[in-house]
């Protein structure tokens, strides 16, 4: 059934009847999202009397959708059984990196410190957090092993396994 203000409503078409669905999200622009038990994230327009559909995704490597959670109405966490993907507003997608934290994910939440939590009912508790340190061979292009630093005269000297790479401190 779809009902709206506490009246059933006109179902959209094509009829979805043939789908299961596990996950449901309101947006504050009248988007319905609805999550399938396989990959598929269907996007309905709710302004007009009957829902249109508007999209369809499939998620690649997101299976069994379980919940999503919105964030200042520009991204969409989706939370499933493999895994979590990041929706943004032009409906592009990316599969977040929660290392082996891919099994029955059920819900999450963002804390007041913008700690990413997961919850799983195989795995338990899941915390994503930023780090205050930067890997500074990725900014500047380059992959290696550091043994050993030195500051000297405003340089940071690093010895690698490819040998020495000097960096200004300050760029």
């Amino acid at each position: 059934y779809w009902i709206r203000d506490g009246e059933i409503i006109e179902a959209p078409i094509p009829s979805i009847a043939d789908k299961d669905f596990r996950a449901v999200c309101f947006t504050e622009d009248h988007r319905l999202f609805l999550g399938t038990t396989d990959n598929e994230v269907l996007i309905y327009d709710m302004t007009a009397d009957t829902p249109s559909l508007v999209h369809s995704l499939s998620l690649a490597g997101i299976e069994g959708i379980n919940a999503f959670y919105t964030v200042d109405n520009t991204e969409i966490f989706v939370c499933s059984d493999t895994g979590v993907a990041v929706l943004q507003n032009d409906l592009t997608y990316k599969n977040l990196n929660t290392n082996h934290f891919t099994s029955s994910i059920d819900h999450m939440l963002i804390d007041y410190q913008g700690n990413l939590w997961f919850s799983s009912s195989r795995l338990g508790l899941f915390e994503m957090c930023g780090s205050p340190f930067l890997e500074l061979f990725p900014e500047i292009g380059k992959a290696s092993v550091v043994n050993t630093t030195e500051k000297w005269q405003g340089l940071l000297f690093c010895g690698t396994d490819d040998g020495l790479i000097i960096l200004d401190e300050n760029t």
